[in-house]
């Protein structure tokens, strides 16, 4: 039994990272980030004459995450891999087939991971390949500041620790805002599998997570100033709390639906 259920799981997820919207979604992410970091490149050279700073392809990526366009698009990115499985499976009749070869219990939690684990992997992979083309980019043309004035080998390597530190910093500041997008993006992803499923509408997958994301703000900041509410604050803790919630109504109301089936 827990053979088929890792199977049903493993499916699922593999349906869910080989989608046209996973790859849609790692394609669009790129795209986001590259146009957010043009006005720093566009900045970067037309102020300085020399080389970037030790850096800069950290800086430019992690400028980038923080930028209005990115926040305001990410959760319909994140809803892009499987938010309408279960839509998808109910109205073409393949949900027949596929409760004929395993329980409704392991077909429920297999959707559930898979729809959370693709929407949160879809971004970690997005900033993942967006930083490895600024790391290519950029990475071998910077300098450290102490060099500028002196740009002998000797220079270069007595400041290669000072450099070093920066680096680990940056990069460190992006891996956490990066676990924090894929907390997220497993919170808003269940929302749009949730919210379809409820309404059986496949649009209804890919708008709701982004009009619940600013309903929340805008309550927020005119209503309701609770930080627990404020998806632009969030961290870890809440996007985990909020999946799991999802997880259990999601769970008591797809029992009922498929009673029928």
């Amino acid at each position: 039994m827990k053979i088929e259920k890792l199977f049903t799981v493993s499916s699922d997820i593999s349906r869910a990272t080989t989608s046209r919207g996973f790859f849609a979604g790692v394609l669009a992410i790129v795209l986001i980030i590259s146009f957010a970091s043009i006005q720093d490149v566009l900045g970067e050279i037309i102020r300085h004459p020399h080389p970037p700073e030790v850096g800069f392809h950290l800086q430019i990526v992690m400028n980038a995450l923080k930028s209005q366009a990115f926040v305001m698009v990410f959760p319909i990115i994140s809803a892009l891999p499987y938010t309408t499985a279960f839509v998808d499976d109910m109205k073409n009749g393949f949900i027949k087939q596929y409760l004929s070869r395993t329980t409704r219990k392991q077909y429920i939690t297999g959707k559930l991971i898979a729809c959370g684990f693709s929407g949160g992997l879809v971004l970690l992979t997005g900033i993942a390949v967006s930083l490895t083309i600024s790391a290519m980019l950029f990475a071998d043309t910077e300098i450290n500041p102490a060099d500028f004035g002196e740009l002998s080998t000797a220079s270069i390597f007595e400041n290669l620790p000072a450099a070093r530190m920066e680096i680990d910093a940056g990069f460190f500041d992006i891996a956490v805002q990066t676990y924090i997008y894929f907390f997220s993006g497993i919170f808003w992803s269940l929302v749009g599998f949730m919210l379809a499923a409820l309404t059986m509408n496949r649009f209804i997958a890919y708008v709701s997570p982004f009009i619940f994301y600013y309903v929340l703000i805008i309550v927020y900041e005119r209503y309701l100033p609770i930080e627990a509410i404020y998806p632009k604050d969030w961290y870890l803790i809440e996007p985990l709390i909020l999946s799991l919630a999802i997880g259990v109504c999601f769970t008591f109301f797809a029992k009922r639906r498929l009673h029928h089936v």
